[in-house]
């Protein structure tokens, strides 16, 4: 395991725990069922997952920060972007079916700023 893979789990990791603590702790809708531990794993995946496709594309220059949007880079706009949608789809098409598509949506969204924030000071 090189020593940027080993970032990248570690950056997962704090993703996903931060994204759990979070949900759990401010948003009482995903305590029942668990929901913020499918928003914590889909936002683990999608941290991995970005990071494939960035290495697999050779997308290193996408890790440029703009200080006109607040020092937000392409990566890190693409880590929130995936973990939202990572988050959405499981909880929206398969265990919150029935659910109210706004608490759906708010979870995902968390999710993704949350990664999107954590990627902006790893």
């Amino acid at each position: 395991m090189t020593q940027d893979s080993l970032i990248y789990v570690v950056g997962a990791l704090l993703a996903a725990v931060i994204v759990a603590a979070v949900l759990y702790w401010r948003y009482p809708w995903s305590r029942p069922r668990r929901r913020f531990g499918t928003a914590a794993i889909a936002t683990f995946v999608a941290w991995i997952l970005w990071r494939v496709v960035l290495q697999l594309s050779n997308g290193d220059n996408l890790d440029v920060d703009n200080p006109f949007l607040l020092g937000l880079s392409a990566q890190d706009v693409g880590s929130g972007i995936v973990a939202f949608l990572l988050t959405a789809v499981p909880l929206g098409l398969v265990s919150e079916r029935d659910e109210p598509a706004h608490h759906v949506t708010a979870t995902a969204l968390i999710a993704g700023a949350l990664a999107m924030f954590v990627d902006r000071f790893i």
